[in-house]
């Protein structure tokens, strides 16, 4: 019985320390604009798989952390989709203060997964950064 109780702690103690678990492996980046490498500093990013999403949010510099069952959770390891929405609220309110629109800050082509982005998630790399284009006039 005391053996067996020294096991079981012992291997609780190890996963604790080893972080054994969840399999989420923490994965964000930066996303700049192709035409002068300034960040996009609103919107969210999305990698998305038949099954699973996951998203984070741009902060000012254009830095985003995914996040799936929480924010900033990580992701599990696969291959997959990645989009981006940016938009700003136009500066126009209707007559009750809401916005009258949004005007898209990134080529809408950058708004589903077939924009062609994709990246593995392997627990190695931590970091996917990646260039959108502005919308064209």
């Amino acid at each position: 019985m005391k053996r067996t109780l020294f096991l079981f702690c012992s291997l609780f103690v190890l996963c604790v320390i080893c972080g054994c678990g969840n399999g989420m492996k923490p994965l964000g980046g930066k996303v700049t604009f192709s035409d002068n490498g300034e960040p996009l500093k609103q919107g969210t990013v999305i990698f998305q798989t038949e099954t699973y999403q996951a998203r984070g949010n741009l902060n000012e510099s254009g830095v985003y952390q995914l996040g799936s069952l929480k924010e900033k959770d990580g992701i599990p390891a696969g291959t997959y989709s990645v989009f981006v929405s940016g938009t700003e609220v136009e500066k126009g309110q209707d007559k009750n203060g809401m916005p009258t629109g949004f005007i898209n800050l990134v080529d809408p082509k950058f708004n589903s997964t077939e924009c062609g982005l994709t990246f593995t998630v392997d627990g190695k790399t931590n970091t996917f950064d990646f260039k959108v284009d502005r919308p064209k006039k």
